[in-house]
Order: structure tokens, then sequence, then C-alpha cells
């Protein structure tokens, strides 16, 4: 489409899927991100965002400080020491 996002004015999960997916691009070397330069832009777009910045980082390992709709990251061996397996 010719919206911001891939399906309309808002960011949906499908553009959630997609700047996850779109990484792959690199990681299996199966083509230069600009080959579709639409979904390039909005790839760029989407990794400019807070949330895609935070998760980002966290996946990373680093440190990233939450916002208005996450309050922070627990890491998942703190949750199974604390509640179980």
């Amino acid at each position: 489409g010719e919206g911001p996002y891939l399906v309309g004015d808002r960011p949906t999960l499908a553009d959630a899927l997609f700047v996850g997916i779109a990484r792959w691009l690199e990681f299996h070397e199966v083509a230069e991100p600009v080959r579709w330069p639409k979904l390039a832009a909005l790839r760029a777009r989407l990794e400019a965002d807070p949330a895609v910045l935070y998760a980002t980082a966290l996946e990373s390992g680093e440190s990233a400080a939450g916002g208005a709709k996450c309050l922070g990251h627990v890491p998942l061996a703190e949750v199974i020491e604390r509640y179980g397996a």
C-alpha cells in the first residue's frame, strides 16, 4: 500500500512481525534490502520506533529503560527463580 505501515496509518502486529523478520535478509544473506525500496523504507521507520529500539536493545543484552507502556525487563532466569519452572 501507500500508507506509512503495512496495513494502514497505524502500526499493527503485521509491522511488529515484519521488523523482526526483515533482519533475516542480512543474516541469511538473502538479498540487499534496497532491492525492495518501499519495504526498506518501512523497515527504517519501524527500526527508529522507541518500542523497536527497546526490544532490539534487550535482544542484544543491553540494559534498556522501559517507557510508559513497559516499566522494565525481567530476565527469564529471574522469573524462573522467583516463580519456578
